[in-house]
């Protein structure tokens, strides 16, 4: 009896293994599907078609890309942010100099002219 169960557990695993596979690439076929229904805008007058991003064309692959991308664009939108501060630090130091300068010059005027009317 053991002689018979074996191979019977050993074709159910193959059974089961197969229907895996099945599973999944039904899965990855309805993934595509929706994939390529987010290729084109809502607009109906645009009719742009989105550009694959991998060479398989696999919704999988397009993701592992497009997930690439943004985190590229992240760190772009990172730096860029970061100069954004520094310039806005750069901004606020050039007008406390300039607002020192205009002060400074405003004051010497100001000696300057009572000097010359005291006289």
């Amino acid at each position: 009896m053991d002689a018979n169960t074996k191979p019977s557990n050993s074709i159910m695993n193959l059974i089961d293994e197969r229907t895996r596979i099945w599973q999944k690439y039904d899965q990855t076929q309805q993934l595509a599907t929706e994939l390529n229904n987010f290729s084109y805008f809502n607009n109906p007058s645009v009719k742009k078609k989105l550009p694959l991003l991998s060479a398989s064309q696999s919704p999988p692959d397009e993701l592992a890309v497009a997930l690439e991308q943004i985190r590229q664009d992240a760190q772009k939108i990172k730096t860029m942010e970061s100069n954004i501060r520094k310039y806005q630090s750069e901004i606020e130091a050039n007008k406390k100099q300039f607002f020192m300068v205009v002060g400074g010059a405003i004051v010497a005027l100001i000696l300057v002219l009572f000097l010359m009317l005291n006289r």
